[in-house]
């Protein structure tokens, strides 16, 4: 298997933050420090949420890569 530099961009609402770059991994850690995020929800906009995004690319020299992606919804974590 070929080791691809990879990072992970993080959207919560409109806003979104990304890890540094990863090298020379095939499973990529990313040290909490680097993949912490903070992002300002607040409960009177609970139904206008969405989701957490994760989207993992893979940066080449002259481009990026898309490689996946995963989603978790925001709205059940605020019911009643």
């Amino acid at each position: 298997m070929i080791s691809r530099p990879s990072f992970v961009v993080v959207s919560v609402l409109n806003t979104r933050q990304q890890t540094p770059v990863v090298k020379r991994s095939v499973s990529p850690v990313y040290q909490p420090k680097d993949a912490t995020f903070d992002f300002p929800i607040y409960l009177s906009l609970a139904d206008k949420l969405g989701a957490v995004e994760l989207v993992v690319w893979d940066k080449d020299v002259l481009r990026k890569d898309y490689l996946g992606e995963a989603s978790l919804e925001l709205q059940d974590w605020f019911k009643d």
